[in-house]
């Protein structure tokens, strides 16, 4: 009986007999079976009432998603009507009849209570002109957390180039209720349609921070819209806001048309949609454990694996971006929308401000989506259950757990990772329209349009007198401090832009050396040293003159650069004929000889001079 080693990975097949072994093994190619696998079918006809009992874990899963599913759309009915928290206020100061008009957006940061209840006053500082303390004295709160508040009035002179805001309140509110901490501003000059940005990101408040309650905060230059250090922070946290599914349920912009219902049947779908796509594609352990892996870095895959993650995720991807489009870009119902009304005045409605409405789809297409998810969710849910059924309870529940660690590890970590590439990517490109992005005003045909008193309708306020009076001469004060405010406000920048920096190239380096380190095997490399000798270098210790040094070249160097046989004795393909005799090294250039004539006795002025021992 002749006896042989096995070195290559191989495994057993469970059809070997005493007298054939049978072994699967990925040498050098991938026998008998090709990476692209079919779907998974299964038999209805093979199916009984005692399979489902016995069977139960996808079920319990399935049925659990769904009421989780309805638990969340009842918690979200019941908040929007019990919590009606209007996030979009806009505010008008005065009649906007006479002198030049401006508008001012505010947005307070999402921080905890970084809404205030205080009165909150301002002052826009031109290089012509500065405008008067205004204050924002309105019965409702409208500086809530994570709000936008648009403030409309009118100056008797042009401003000019505005250059500095100046922000403040009088700490009247309770509590916690009292501090305020602001996000960014963008002023308007309404005549001429310039913009001025202005990034805030500062407590005003006695408690907290510097305790200041009155902020300088100048005008934002081209350089500092552009810096990574405040583009990266916001975009990111809108695009996660956003554009993860799961996350937006729970952060949704307000006043969005594509509500959180809508968002959390489409996570339904997915999830439900995904599973049935698994099943499909689950590959046969033993009929694919034959193709020959690959490795990159930290990462190590088969072409199957590549191949079933394609066709899984061309199975589902698809009906779930169908489904997203129509529900965001069809057109909400006309139904129970109010019109701009004046709070304070108790005027007659006005209409909304007249935009430029974008192109939507028909309102009957979020019908036609709600459509969508009910068929799929539900066709996902019997298709996986029936591909359980064909399974057994053993893969089931080995599937079933190894599906739901993987989703979990999409939903968590590799959708923010996403996100965040998208992130950089989009900023690396357009980084003007991130800009305008971040400072975007948002609008809503529901808002209110708050008025506050005049003076000259209501009388003489002497408190109103005395508020502005304070506020004055705290405004004075706060400008003597802008100097050290700005400097503090551009290292505050440069650090940010200085640490991500470290970060990016940190990453960048672990994953270059993570590379470097993988590839780099003393093991493989002795083996193909060793490999390379014995094929090139046999009986080169015979060649002392032309005839053998012929013989050699022709019988054992050429035959090994370019082997006119293959391992199976046959003649080789066209993908093996780029290696050597040792089907390991690969021949990137044809070789060369080069011929060296030296007299004689000359050949002693290249070798260095033996090496002699001294015994003392």
């Amino acid at each position: 009986m002749a006896a042989f080693l096995i070195t290559v990975p191989s495994t057993i097949s469970e059809q070997s007999t005493i007298a054939r072994t049978i072994c699967h093994c990925n040498h050098l190619t991938a026998f008998g079976r090709d990476f692209a696998t079919p779907p998974n079918t299964f038999d209805l006809l093979k199916f009984s009432v005692n399979d489902l009992r016995d069977n139960g874990a996808v079920v319990t899963a399935i049925l659990l998603a769904f009421f989780l599913y309805s638990f969340a759309s009842a918690v979200i009915w019941i908040a929007e009507r019990v919590r009606k928290r209007k996030l979009h206020h806009t505010v008008r100061l005065d009649d906007n009849q006479n002198g030049r008009l401006y508008r001012l957006v505010i947005w307070t940061g999402a921080a905890r209570h970084a809404g205030t209840e205080s009165t909150v006053t301002f002052k826009l500082l031109g290089d012509a002109a500065n405008s008067d303390v205004r204050s924002v004295d309105v019965a409702e709160k409208v500086f809530t957390q994570d709000s936008q508040v648009t403030l409309s009035f009118s100056t008797a002179e042009q401003l000019g180039n505005v250059e500095k805001l100046q922000l403040m309140h009088d700490n009247s509110g309770e509590g916690s209720r009292a501090s305020w901490y602001v996000d960014r501003a963008a002023a308007e000059d309404l005549t001429t349609g310039k913009l001025s940005y202005f990034f805030c990101g500062e407590w005003l408040a006695a408690d907290r921070g510097d305790g200041q309650v009155v902020k300088t905060f100048p005008v934002a230059t081209e350089q500092d819209l552009r810096s990574f250090g405040f583009l990266f922070p916001a975009s990111l946290r809108r695009n996660l806001e956003e554009e993860h599914l799961f996350l937006s349920v729970i952060t949704m912009p307000e006043g969005n048309t594509f509500t959180r219902n809508e968002r959390l049947g489409c996570c339904l779908c997915l999830l439900t949609l995904s599973m049935v796509a698994s099943a499909m594609w689950l590959s046969d352990e033993k009929a694919t454990q034959v193709v020959q892996g690959f490795s990159l870095g930290p990462f190590s895959f088969t072409l199957n694996t590549v191949y079933t993650g394609i066709m899984t995720s061309i199975t589902y991807f698809p009906v779930i971006i169908v489904i997203v489009l129509l529900f965001q870009y069809s057109r909400p119902s006309n139904k129970g929308d109010r019109r701009v009304r004046d709070v304070e005045m108790g005027d007659p409605a006005e209409s909304p401000t007249q935009q430029r409405r974008a192109r939507r789809l028909p309102h009957w297409c979020k019908y036609l989506a709600w459509v969508l998810v009910v068929l799929s969710a539900l066709g996902s849910a019997i298709f996986t259950v029936l591909y359980s059924l064909a399974w057994g309870k053993d893969k089931t529940e080995r599937w079933l757990s190894a599906y739901f660690i993987s989703f979990m590890v999409d939903m968590f970590l590799l959708q923010p990772v996403k996100i965040l590439l998208l992130t950089i990517l989009t900023l690396s490109v357009r980084k003007s329209q991130a800009v305008k992005t971040i400072f975007e005003e948002k609008r809503d045909p529901t808002e209110a349009s708050v008025i506050c008193s005049s003076p000259k309708e209501a009388g003489f306020n002497s408190a109103a007198f005395r508020l502005k009076r304070k506020m004055e001469r705290l405004s004075m004060t706060s400008l003597a401090n802008i100097k050290q405010a700005g400097m503090r406000q551009r290292r505050d920048r440069r650090f940010g832009d200085t640490f991500w920096g470290i970060v990016w190239f940190c990453c960048f380096l672990l994953l270059v050396l993570n590379i470097a380190n993988e590839h780099h095997s003393t093991a493989e490399g002795f083996r193909q040293t060793q490999g390379t000798v014995s094929t090139f270098l046999q009986s080169v210790d015979e060649v002392n003159d032309a005839l053998t040094f012929w013989s050699w070249l022709e019988e054992t160097a050429l035959q090994s650069f370019y082997p006119e046989t293959s391992y199976n004795g046959g003649k080789p393909r066209w993908e093996d004929q780029v290696f050597t005799a040792d089907r390991q090294t690969v021949l990137v250039y044809p070789p060369s000889l080069i011929q060296a004539r030296v007299k004689p006795g000359g050949w002693n002025n290249f070798m260095p001079p033996p090496l002699s021992l001294s015994q003392t």
